[in-house]
């Protein structure tokens, strides 16, 4: 978790401009994994906003992102090693079948013109859905138990985006 006001980056992504936060692991000198997931701590602070801002409250910002990375970790630990390696063996749960259309049907193509298909990890996919669908807010993709605000994930079994199995 950064500080307020730290800016969080990935290649080219920034939190300035979007990004919340990602996971992934690296090789310890004895050559075991050390897995984690790194999150900005999003606000809106002066007109600007660092990270996502969901709700307009820090700690609801916070803690969605959170459960989005924690998740992704939890089920696909080694990407960082399919990045670095390029070999997809290495993803655990991954969707990089399932056609991407936006709400009207139609087909989202990629930079060579070819029809997109999967849409990621777990967390991703609720993410990605909500923006095809044009809720730009993603406020579809998150919800709330118990006071605390949560990102929706992937259910294969339920064929849907929940919070909890079982389509709570």
């Amino acid at each position: 978790m950064l500080p307020p006001g730290v800016t969080l980056r990935d290649g080219e992504a920034s939190s300035t401009t979007g990004l919340g936060g990602f996971h992934g692991n690296v090789a310890a000198q004895d050559g075991h994994p050390v897995y984690y997931a790194v999150v900005v701590y999003s606000q809106r602070s002066g007109g600007r906003v660092n990270g996502i801002d969901f709700t307009g409250t820090p700690i609801d910002n916070v803690t969605i992102t959170e459960s989005h990375e924690i998740t992704e970790a939890v089920t696909d630990p080694d990407v960082g090693l399919a990045i670095q390696t390029g070999d997809p063996h290495y993803l655990g749960w991954y969707d990089d079948t399932t056609p991407v259309r936006r709400r009207d049907g139609t087909a989202v193509l990629d930079s060579f013109g070819r029809p997109t298909r999967g849409k990621g990890e777990i967390g991703d996919i609720p993410v990605l859905n909500a923006e095809l669908e044009g809720d730009s807010e993603l406020t579809s993709a998150w919800g709330r138990r118990g006071g605390f605000a949560f990102q929706t994930e992937w259910s294969n079994r339920d064929g849907k985006a929940e919070l909890e199995p079982g389509g709570g």
